[in-house]
């Protein structure tokens, strides 16, 4: 898997093993496309405060997927 940020690193998101899916070409065959990576679970991390140089509290949102009560994690593909 990959772990990939923004260019200031406050938005991260971590990836499974698959293909990227903007390399894949429009025509792609369904099983390139089955194969395209799974988003695993995506990370926010911004100021609570207003500033160039905000000190203080921090506000971090953590998104995982759903699992269902069988423990199965529903999937998650970008689109």
């Amino acid at each position: 898997g990959k772990l990939r940020s923004n260019f200031l690193g406050s938005e991260f998101v971590a990836y499974g093993p698959g293909l990227n899916p903007a390399e894949l070409d429009k025509g792609a065959p369904l099983s390139a496309v089955e194969s395209v990576r799974e988003e695993l679970a995506a990370i926010s991390y911004t100021s609570t405060l207003w500033g160039k140089k905000p000190r203080g509290p921090r506000k971090m949102e953590v998104f995982l997927p759903f699992v269902n009560q069988r423990g199965e994690r529903i999937m998650c593909k970008v689109r």
